[in-house]
């Protein structure tokens, strides 16, 4: 039973990762076209792409990797996020921001190592 209970587990992560993933394509579709993030469509779009970001990160439990994205947007933003914190949006010179981009993931990635060794 324990193995049907994975799978299904697993299989509900899969779903809500990919509409989390159609929910940020709706977004950078939405900002393309040039509305303001006061707009109630990009309003709605960002709420439901944050709850659905907490679930994923409440649901991914202790077995789960580390995921975090980096996404860059058509506006040129560049936003790091990981499941269960909020979007780092990284604000650099376009010289530094990859580099500014690797420290946030390195910094997650940190956090998350620190959690895992705090469990008992």
């Amino acid at each position: 039973m324990s193995e049907l209970r994975e799978e299904v587990r697993l299989g509900t992560l899969r779903r809500m990762r990919q509409a989390l993933a159609e929910t940020e394509d709706r977004l950078a579709r939405l900002r393309d076209d040039g509305r303001s993030p006061d707009d109630r469509e990009v309003r709605e779009a960002e709420a439901y792409r944050d709850a659905l970001g907490r679930d994923i990160g409440e649901a991914a439990g202790p077995q789960e990797d580390l995921v975090v994205t980096v996404t860059l947007r058509a506006d040129g933003e560049l936003v790091v996020s990981s499941p269960g914190t909020p979007p780092h949006r990284i604000v650099a010179i376009r010289a530094k921001r990859a580099r500014a981009a690797g420290q946030r993931v390195a910094e997650l990635v940190e956090e998350a190592l620190a959690a895992r060794e705090r469990r008992p």
